[in-house]
């Protein structure tokens, strides 16, 4: 059983009757999972731009999306909402634009992205319905009501097939079909789950503002501030082509998404420590800041290559030097972390200082391009010294270190406490650490 329609678990289990239990064995199907999502990020791009673009920006994308911490670090950590809801998402997001763009007749369009629809459905009941709601807003924006009439027949088809074949499923295994219901469609789906009941509860707007805020701090520490000044950057880049043209591009259909999950994952219901819930939107997000970034580098030499490869050092090692570790940074310290002046002062200044010195080598560079790459080095550099970090002999993943207890900071300063130097300690491995 699980709390989840069973997609995930048939998949890992049957990853582990083919290829061992051996810890990396079992760990490559994250790997393989953030591999193939990466491989539909380039069939996308190859859809949604012209050829000869879509080679060229596709280099900047996969550098950004292989190197992001928070990608690598939760894609490295075995759960529902980093493999097959990632990937099935994505795999969807692809069909509706291949479909579209070839214009295929909207009855086909239906049917088929119904089933697509299915297979999200089985991977977890919350994706199917994001990315129902992503197609239906899209293909309304693009075209009108009556082609988005055929989202709704998707819609429609999708949960007849996934209830049909659940039914199918459970009854051949002797399961309840209505086992998964109450944690999910009836629990967390409710408005009591969400935002509303914490605005509404004793703690207040103030809390649940709080709670927001956090929530967003945590993909701050795994990914920088660079990250979502790109995103602000994408959004108006965007926002403006949307502005002009009065009906959306197929890169939009991603942003779409992405900004969806994120509204839910970070806004309505905050996920705080889990990174894991709002992962499928940071891996369609970094591919549009990759776009963004490859649109201002068109006119770069390979001495300006070689003078950002030398930045994005230098910005790798003082991130490795001067921040904590995020394990250690984030817990018992939730608003002197948000507040710290170590953290959000290291990266205004390598930000300045990226800006300036773009800006004195590259004369010739506009304002807004020289920005733009400030923060794509910034972000590389940022991203790898944190990657470097986590290199320490243990899975430092902040999800599974507090998924569903409560006392860790107490714990690990109680052990703090009462051990003295050369003392080894027999514990969790997180609480040694």
């Amino acid at each position: 059983r699980s709390w989840h329609s069973s997609l995930y678990i048939s998949w890992l289990a049957l990853w582990v009757k083919l290829l061992g239990m051996a810890n990396w064995v079992v760990r490559l199907a994250g790997v393989a999972c953030f591999l193939g999502t990466l491989w539909l990020v380039r069939k996308i791009l190859y859809l949604a731009l012209p050829s000869e673009r879509a080679g060229r920006v596709f280099g900047p994308v996969a550098f950004l999306y292989l190197v992001n911490p928070l990608l690598i670090q939760q894609g490295m950590m075995l759960d529902i909402d980093t493999t097959v809801v990632t990937f099935t998402s994505v795999l969807f997001l692809h069909e509706v634009l291949r479909l579209e763009i070839r214009q295929v007749a909207w009855w086909r369009q239906s049917v088929w992205l119904g089933v697509i629809l299915a297979l999200g459905f089985w991977a977890k009941e919350f994706a199917g319905l994001y990315l129902a709601l992503t197609a239906f807003v899209y293909v309304l924006l693009r075209r009108n009501w009556r082609g988005a009439a055929g989202g709704v027949t998707a819609l429609i088809i999708g949960v007849g097939l996934f209830w049909g074949t659940w039914w199918l499923y459970c009854k051949a295994f002797d399961l309840p079909v209505m086992y998964f219901i109450r944690f999910t469609i009836l629990g967390k789906l409710a408005i009591g789950e969400g935002l509303f009941r914490t605005i509404a509860a004793q703690s207040g707007l103030t809390n649940a503002i709080f709670s927001v805020l956090f929530s967003l701090f945590n993909i701050t520490v795994w990914t920088s501030p660079f990250y979502w000044a790109l995103l602000i950057g994408v959004i108006v880049w965007r926002g403006r082509e949307f502005w002009l043209s009065k009906k959306p591009a197929p890169l939009d259909l991603l942003l779409l998404f992405g900004l969806l999950m994120m509204a839910v994952t970070q806004v309505y219901r905050p996920s705080g420590w889990f990174l894991k819930y709002g992962y499928p939107a940071h891996a369609v997000l970094v591919v549009l800041a990759g776009v963004l970034v490859s649109e201002k580098v068109d006119r770069f030499v390979p001495k300006d290559w070689a003078i950002g490869a030398i930045l994005a050092a230098i910005v790798a090692v003082a991130q490795f030097i001067v921040l904590r570790d995020p394990v250690l940074s984030l817990y018992g310290m939730k608003m002197k972390g948000m507040a710290d002046p170590q953290f959000w002062g290291f990266y205004l200044i390598s930000g300045a200082a990226l800006v300036i010195l773009l800006k004195l080598t590259r004369k010739d560079l506009p304002l807004t391009p020289a920005l733009t790459v400030a923060l794509a080095i910034g972000l590389v550099g940022a991203n790898l010294g944190l990657d470097w970090k986590q290199r320490a002999p243990i899975v430092t993943s902040i999800s599974w270190n507090n998924y569903g207890e409560e006392g860790f900071a107490e714990a690990a300063a109680h052990l703090n406490s009462v051990l003295k130097p050369g003392d080894v300690p027999i514990c969790r491995k997180d609480f040694g650490f």
